[in-house]
């Protein structure tokens, strides 16, 4: 009987390598589980929208418009804190939209005419606005009054409605609500 016809089996030698492969293997699959468990134990969004919506735009108009032809009042200064963080508060109330407003916040739009329209808003440096309405269907948010990031990319929070938008050109964002309730561009 020679080697060759022997019917043991000769054990296969592991390198090191293939062991680091399996390891490497064992992570990553390990690591997809957890990503899975993660996001499908997310809670549900209650109102059934996407956490955000993405909003891409077209080249704001440059030309006056009907609106724009009221004279602007002065902008009030921010304080030293709020000139050196980029920071910025606004509150507007309203009767009607036609009143003058100043500032970077304006209500373009008002649900019912019987009562008064406010909107509450708060800059923070990083192109995140928190924005608070009550009786408004229709506003603008004028970036060209605030001191933003050039990214060109901005998140609002209207309502606790979560929006991301993509502009084109730094001028004023405008949005409207729909009958549900629901903010987006016109």
């Amino acid at each position: 009987m020679t080697a060759k016809d022997d019917a043991t089996p000769v054990p296969h030698p592991v390198d090191d390598g293939d062991a680091a492969q399996q390891i490497l293997w064992a992570v990553i699959l390990l690591a997809g589980l957890v990503a899975v468990f993660y996001w499908t134990s997310a809670p549900a969004q209650e109102n059934g929208v996407d956490e955000f919506q993405f909003v891409i735009s077209q080249d704001e108009p440059t030309e006056p418009t009907e609106q724009s032809e009221e004279p602007d009042l002065p902008l009030p200064l921010p304080s030293r804190s709020e000139a050196a963080s980029g920071a910025a508060e606004a509150h507007v109330e309203i009767q009607s939209p036609a009143d003058q407003q100043s500032g970077w916040l304006r209500i373009a739009g008002v649900a019912t005419d019987q009562r008064k329209s406010s909107a509450t808003g708060h800059y923070r440096r990083n192109n995140e606005f928190d924005i608070d309405t009550a009786n408004v269907d229709r506003l603008d948010v004028r970036l060209a009054d605030l001191n933003v990031n050039r990214t060109r990319r901005f998140i609002f929070h209207i309502d606790g409605q979560d929006m991301l938008v993509f502009v084109n050109e730094i001028g004023t964002i405008s949005f409207v609500r729909s009958p549900e309730g629901l903010w987006a561009r016109p």
